[in-house]
């Protein structure tokens, strides 16, 4: 799959979306460097593998969580899956900075219909999870990778707070952020 497709497949997604489920949808609005240090300073994602030698035939796991940096309470969808719209990207870059396409993009998540769908995070508190995937659904081939995770929420903080009751959600409305990346070894 190369690059044009992986962008055609991403577009596609997000238009499934937007058609199943009208009104929870909005896109992200502060795209300035001072509202990207003041998101960073509150939410940030951490990536860990259990280890950076992996071969393309083996299934691997590792850690995400999500942590409240910030002073204020605040909430995040409680389950931590991988795909566009379940919000958790887990992105392979091979040496040439070229991002690496993945079947594991497509995961649909589990439908937000309630407030229990979230998840309230104090100050220093996180939400963490072990999450596993077969190597050559992420890397293809061997060789060498960095990899580093995305989060972002697709339901607006506005939706969540007027169906769900939902308050300082990091929604829609904010900017992806990303981990710290890990490099990764794959063998044959």
């Amino acid at each position: 799959m190369n690059t044009h497709t992986f962008l055609t497949r991403w577009i596609l997604c997000c238009l499934l979306l937007i058609i199943i489920m009208p009104g929870t949808i909005m896109p992200a609005q502060k795209n300035t460097s001072e509202s990207t240090e003041h998101e960073s300073e509150q939410l940030s994602i951490e990536l860990s593998f259990n280890s950076t030698k992996i071969s393309i035939k083996d299934s691997f796991t590792f850690d995400i969580k999500l942590i409240n940096t910030g002073k204020e309470r605040l909430t995040v969808a409680n389950r931590l899956s991988l795909g566009y719209f379940a919000g958790l990207l887990l992105v392979a870059k091979d040496m040439t900075g070229e991002i690496v396409p993945s079947e594991v993009y497509f995961h649909v998540p589990p439908p937000i219909y309630s407030s229990s769908s979230y998840v309230s995070l104090f100050p220093n508190h996180y939400l963490g999870a072990t999450l596993w995937e077969k190597a050559i659904d992420v890397f293809v081939k061997p060789g060498r990778y960095d990899v580093f995770a995305v989060y972002v929420n697709y339901t607006s903080e506005s939706y969540a707070e007027e169906h769900f009751g939902v308050k300082k959600l990091w929604g829609a409305e904010r900017l992806p952020i990303e981990s710290s990346p890990v490099r990764i070894e794959v063998t044959r």
